[in-house]
């Protein structure tokens, strides 16, 4: 676990994956359908924003820039933004 709070409530059978805004496809998963995705293995650092860093992290998962690709990004998209259950 990363981080100070205890893990967001999850329920795989309601949970999704939002990918909307500038995008030509908007996206929208189930937690099936997303484990279905190829998935890749990353080592790196996290920086949080209260002053620690955890460097070496391993995560795997299906990559950020495969959703995006599926999804389309339109020309004036420029950021992205992430949020959790519980809005972070």
């Amino acid at each position: 676990m990363v981080g100070e709070r205890d893990p967001e409530p999850f329920d795989p059978a309601t949970w999704r994956l939002e990918v909307r805004g500038l995008v030509e496809r908007p996206l929208s998963l189930s937690f099936a359908e997303l484990a279905a995705l190829p998935r890749a293995a990353r080592t790196g650092t996290i920086h949080c924003v209260t002053r620690w860093s955890r460097p070496g992290s391993s995560f795997e998962g299906v990559p950020v820039e495969d959703l995006l690709a599926r999804a389309g990004p339109l020309p004036g998209a420029a950021f992205a933004r992430f949020a959790s259950g519980r809005g972070h």
